[in-house]
């Protein structure tokens, strides 16, 4: 196998640049932090693999935690829940795990999946669903190979009396999604779960994911080290870093935030004022979904393309990090394509369903590539 052994160095770059393709999601940082603490201290690192390095017929599956990000904050590190759903779909399935996909690119779920990975001495494959963190199960590349199902839901809990781990056998990734979210809002689950789904052989992955992305990512962070280490301008370093794709939509001081939970996702609305007097406001469900600008009747950006958030000296943030920021914090707002992947007809539909669910019904210009 062609292969990268991923240090504790290798690990934080994932991390922070997880957060910021991540979107405004894919979980907390503070809550991947510990995560890495135990992979490094227990076995060192992982090992991240290419898809093309691994058997056509060996089987992959997907781990990745789901539901409100700040109940992530609140409830204790996740260390064994994503173990036990994929440990429990192999059960199910009767199928030996020979790899782990990377649910999505995120804080918490890149670090997840890295978790999983060396705690079962298992490669991890340099991919996702999506190159970005997505607020439902029916917005992933992976659906267009196999549907999530079965799919394993753990909690995660200090009382082995209230562990559980649920099997849900549905038809359709919308039918997982809301079951799933049923479930999370338990006295079980507390808003907050880890999954595994979307089982497959490798030979099935090609054309259902975003390859090389688990690499994307750590460019990205290592990006935003070096540059804060060196004093230069971040956005300028992550932009080389990812292609001279990158486009400022915003770089103005924290106005507003407000946020709401329920039903396994939280709602944030955040607003950031340029000095001109121009707003752009940012509506998320978990992941940062359409930006407006006061100036304009159309919308900035829209998912599918990135939202992400990062301060004036490179920190990137999640949409759970800015509250502990005083308003008036400096703060670029970043837009980021696509994978062209997420343009396919099916998740563009679904997409352009995910903002209709927000009220917007019109159909945004994607940032250019």
């Amino acid at each position: 196998m062609a292969n990268t052994f991923l240090d504790r160095t290798a690990l934080n770059d994932l991390l922070e640049g997880a957060c910021l393709l991540g979107g405004g999601g894919g979980g907390p940082m503070v809550g991947a932090r510990p995560l890495i603490d135990l992979i490094v201290q227990n076995y060192d690192g992982v090992t991240l693999v290419t898809l093309d390095s691994v058997p056509t017929d060996i089987q992959c599956a997907v781990v990745a935690g789901i539901g409100a990000p700040d109940a992530a904050t609140r409830g204790p590190s996740f260390s064994t829940a994503p173990r036990d759903a994929f440990l429990k779909l192999q059960s199910v399935t009767g199928q030996t795990l020979g790899a782990v996909s990377p649910g999505e690119t995120g804080a918490m779920n890149s670090i997840i999946a890295a978790l999983v990975a060396a705690q079962l001495g298992l490669p991890l494959l340099d991919l996702d669903s999506s190159g970005r963190a997505l607020p439902t199960l029916s917005l992933a590349a992976y659906n267009l190979a196999v549907e999530p199902s079965p799919l394993t839901l753990a909690n995660q809990t200090s009382d082995p009396l209230q562990q559980a781990v649920a099997v849900i056998d549905t038809k359709t990734a919308p039918q997982a999604d809301s079951v799933v979210r049923a479930l999370l809002t338990t006295q079980a689950f507390e808003q907050e779960g880890a999954f595994s789904t979307w089982q497959m052989t490798a030979g099935q992955l090609p054309g259902a994911c975003v390859e090389g992305s688990v690499s994307r990512a750590i460019a990205a962070g290592r990006a935003l080290r070096l540059a804060r280490e060196a004093g230069q301008d971040p956005v300028a370093a992550v932009n080389e870093a990812l292609g001279g794709v990158v486009t400022v939509l915003a770089d103005g001081a924290l106005l507003a935030y407000q946020a709401s939970e329920g039903g396994g996702f939280d709602g944030y609305t955040i607003s950031v004022s340029e000095p001109n007097g121009r707003v752009v406001l940012v509506s998320a469900i978990n992941e940062n979904l359409i930006a407006w600008d006061s100036t304009r009747a159309e919308p900035l950006a829209a998912a599918p393309d990135t939202l992400a958030w990062l301060t004036a000296d490179g920190q990137p943030l999640s949409n759970t990090d800015i509250p502990s920021l005083a308003k008036g914090t400096e703060l670029y707002l970043l837009g980021i394509p696509a994978a062209p992947i997420l343009s396919q007809p099916l998740l563009a539909q679904r997409f352009s369903e995910e903002l209709a669910s927000i009220g917007y019904f019109g159909k945004a210009t994607p940032l250019a590539g």
